[in-house]
């Protein structure tokens, strides 16, 4: 668009308003960017608010690429730059944890204050997607290992936010329902096959009060709160610091734990439900 604007010197909004056509269309027909540089092809681009590609070779931090980046890069630790990443995106370079120090984590407080990754989980209005490879041949089948998530809690990980690990041979996908229930929510099949790419989708709706995920484009879990009685609330907590964390969980104290040693790829976190519609196409490969 704003190469639209500076060949014709007429603003965007003139541009819409006289057409009535939307800033995205123009862009995606035309193959120019979204606002903040996500380019056209990306699905949902224009609510994309933060986006973490990890193709960048670098094994102590990655750039938040989206739309609401403002102190949202990701710092790492014990991680390593791989190649050969997933094929439906190009095989970019991707980031692997070696599961026992390594952790990559972006505040979601700082200050007390929440930062634009908070602010979304506290609108429970949100999706995230990523790709992942992990061996889970290797884990220990009476302990809790951790892909994804932030909690607000020092003890273990309830009453926090969301998150999605590896539980005693399941894979948990759990969310604040309330101190009783420690916060689980459901369980993925027990014979998935970790050693090869697969993408993950996690979505929440405030509105219908309901967790949705899906494996490679097909949805496994629905779980609606309303069929239990049960409110779930992902919002972050009233710490000075807290983290989102990928690879092991990162308490608000700064404590590591439950590693995983899994390759991360092209981590995004959208302001919207994502449709059946964009699920399926980021799976086919939107970014290459």
């Amino acid at each position: 668009m704003a190469d639209i604007e500076a060949v014709n010197g007429v603003a965007a909004g003139s541009i819409e308003a006289i057409n009535g056509v939307a800033k995205s269309s123009i862009e995606a027909a035309n193959g120019l960017t979204v606002p903040g540089g996500i380019p056209a092809s990306i699905t949902a681009g224009e609510n994309l608010v933060h986006w973490y590609k990890m193709n960048e070779e670098s094994t102590s931090a990655v750039t938040d690429f989206g739309l609401s980046a403002a102190s949202t890069d990701m710092t790492l630790l014990g991680a390593s730059s791989e190649a050969s990443g997933p094929t439906a995106i190009g095989s970019p370079d991707v980031i692997k944890f070696n599961g026992t120090t390594g952790v990559g984590s972006v505040y979601v407080r700082s200050g007390g204050t929440n930062t634009a990754l908070g602010t979304l989980f506290d609108t429970n209005t949100w999706s995230v997607s990523w790709w992942m490879k992990d061996d889970t041949a290797s884990y220990n089948n009476s302990n809790w290992h951790h892909w994804i998530g932030c909690v607000d809690s020092t003890s273990w990980y309830w009453p926090g936010a969301w998150g999605v690990r590896y539980y005693y041979s399941n894979f948990c996908v759990w969310g604040y329902v309330g101190a009783a229930l420690n916060s689980y929510l459901t369980m993925w099949p027990t014979a998935l096959a970790m050693d090869s790419w697969r993408h993950y989708v996690l979505t929440f709706n405030d509105t219908s009060n309901e967790f949705e995920a899906w494996i490679d484009g097909v949805k496994t879990i629905a779980y609606d709160g309303d069929d239990y009685g049960l409110n779930i609330d992902t919002s972050v907590g009233t710490n000075t610091v807290e983290y989102l964390s990928i690879g092991a969980l990162k308490h608000p104290n700064e404590s590591v734990g439950q590693w995983t040693a899994p390759y991360f790829s092209d981590l995004r976190f959208y302001n919207i439900t994502l449709s059946d519609a964009n699920i399926a196409a980021i799976y086919a490969g939107d970014w290459t």
